[in-house]
């Protein structure tokens, strides 16, 4: 219970940032919800993302650390992502998680697929969308590639979309391994490797 409450309380204070469907949302389906200690696991994962992408250009946001001493921060790549503005242009021709995660939502409700969420058509090139959001020292090859980490980034830590996955490759994949020929001499029955 007490993790619960940790993630509960980390999740209120992202409550200003997300959009309120978003919020209630996330809140019913990921922590209300919850059944696992893992399930709340991937829900401060998504907590723990979003605090980068909204409180890193300004810590004294959070009001829960509002009174601490804020020592240096190392800017991780997602802080330099999010300074740079990248996010905002990756959402002018991809779709964010929690749009993927509402088209996963329809899909596994089966319904009407005519209501997915399709990604939005720049009116523009992708060489001249990357100019105004380009810094000066990155070529436009290394902006792109930030741009697809951010992405992945944002969407392993949705926890609707970790749980989808998940549960697809637990019912559609099988894991088999086999030892080398060194590992047929020295690995015995009573071995952790066995």
């Amino acid at each position: 219970m007490d993790l619960k409450k940790k993630v509960i309380n980390n999740f209120n204070s992202l409550e200003p940032f997300l959009n309120e469907k978003i919020y209630h949302n996330m809140k019913e389906k990921c922590i209300d919800n919850a059944r696992t200690i893992q399930d709340l696991k991937n829900m401060m994962n998504y907590i723990n993302y979003n605090k980068e992408k909204y409180l890193s250009s300004n810590p004294n946001a959070d009001p829960e650390h509002k009174n601490e001493y804020q020592g240096p921060i190392r800017k991780s790549i997602l802080s330099v992502c999010f300074s740079e503005n990248l996010d905002k242009c990756a959402k002018q021709f991809c779709l964010d998680s929690n749009d993927i995660a509402a088209n996963i939502e329809l899909i596994r409700n089966k319904e009407n697929l005519s209501k997915l969420l399709r990604p939005p058509e720049p009116d523009c090139s992708l060489s001249d969308l990357l100019v105004n959001y380009k810094p000066s020292n990155l070529s436009e090859a290394k902006v792109m590639e930030n741009i697809c980490n951010l992405i992945g980034k944002e969407m392993i830590n949705h926890p609707y979309i970790k749980e989808f996955v998940y549960e697809y490759l637990r019912n559609n994949c099988f894991v088999s391994t086999n030892p080398t020929e060194e590992g047929k001499k020295t690995i015995r029955c009573f071995s952790s490797f066995f």
